[in-house]
């Protein structure tokens, strides 16, 4: 028996994605037609998911103000449950973010950290039983870069990879600030 793989996708919902209401919004939800979230959970899931043996995701959100809360969470399942981040294929994590979608209000700040942290978290506490692989779905520039950069960082030493995920049409240039492949992390300021 192998090293599994366990796959985790983070939904940017903060407001720069648009007013879900508008049919230009990246989280638009229009009858018969996929947003630009779902369709990149599907492509992205469709195929990453055959990799995992349980064929279960876990289903984050970032950015939004959850009913009853007054303050945005960074890093929230997208079941409504705390303790319930997994859900049963792309089926399942299609379901839970169009739940979590319809209950949220859409804010921000773009902070990645806390779901980097939360992945790496995952990652160490089944240290060589399982591959972590965080898929940041974003509409584009982030807030938190030095602490998204420095949780990267302390990230690298877990079985965890981190991939970050361009949806809509605006510039991703910053995010190579955190490509690990062309940078030393650490040296960016």
């Amino acid at each position: 028996e192998g090293c599994e793989l366990t796959v985790t996708m983070a939904v940017d919902f903060t407001a720069s994605n648009g007013d879900p209401a508008d049919p230009k919004s990246l989280h638009a939800m229009v009858q018969g037609q996929l947003n630009q979230y779902q369709k990149a959970m599907m492509s992205i899931g469709e195929i990453i998911i055959d990799y995992d043996k349980d064929k279960k995701v876990g289903a984050l959100g970032f950015g939004a103000i959850l009913p009853g809360g007054a303050e945005a969470s960074h890093c929230f399942a997208l079941t409504g449950a705390p303790t319930q981040t997994e859900v049963e294929g792309v089926e399942g994590l299609l379901k839970a973010y169009a739940d979590s979608r319809q209950v949220v209000k859409l804010y921000g700040p773009t902070n990645f950290e806390p779901v980097i942290r939360h992945v790496a978290m995952m990652a160490k506490e089944c240290r060589k039983r399982a591959y972590h692989v965080l898929l940041i779905l974003t509409d584009g520039d982030i807030t938190d870069k030095q602490k998204t950069i420095t949780a990267l960082v302390e990230a690298s030493s877990e079985p965890v990879s981190v991939i970050i995920v361009g949806v809509g049409d605006e510039d991703f240039e910053e995010m190579e600030l955190l490509d690990g492949d062309t940078a030393d992390r650490k040296s960016v300021v």
